[in-house]
């Protein structure tokens, strides 16, 4: 470890895998306290292997389209590490689908985890980002969001 995140106390979302729970893993390599949070439950193993690896990791299960459910995950991170420096908005969900096809659940729901989700994350956790006198958010996109794709026209 280089210990370049030493003090820091960090949540991730979409931490149970991919992009997230290396986040999460590199993170706690660095000395950082992480709150893995995910709306599935396989979190909770992803914490577990950076505990067996020598890091400070606890999961609290989040859908990051639910105000209260984020109140709860910044509570967990705040009652388990005491505090909270960081937020990293990594959740995000894809469906494939044309203009023709698109339906307006698939649209909202896309929405509502992909913009509505980092907003209420935002706001969730800012109190707690300004308490820390130093707190940071990392709001993180992928390239899709950024160019058009063929079949995803609600991805952002």
């Amino acid at each position: 470890m280089a210990n370049r995140l030493t003090g820091k106390i960090v949540l991730v979302t979409g931490a149970a895998s991919g992009l997230g729970e290396a986040q999460a893993r590199v993170f706690a390599r660095e000395g950082a306290k992480v709150m893995l949070a995910d709306i599935s439950t396989a979190g909770a193993d992803a914490a577990a292997k950076i505990r067996d690896e020598g890091g400070s990791a606890d999961f609290v299960q989040l859908d990051v389209s639910k105000l209260e459910s984020w109140k709860d995950a910044v509570s967990a991170a705040v009652q388990t590490f005491g505090g909270l420096t960081s937020l990293s908005n990594t959740a995000g969900i894809i469906h494939y689908a044309g203009v023709e096809e698109e339906t307006m659940d698939g649209w909202n729901r896309i929405i509502s985890v992909n913009q509505t989700g980092v907003l209420l994350g935002m706001q969730a956790a800012l109190p707690e980002l300004v308490k820390s006198g130093n707190g940071a958010i990392v709001n993180v996109s992928s390239l899709i969001a950024l160019i058009a794709a063929p079949g995803s026209i609600s991805y952002v």
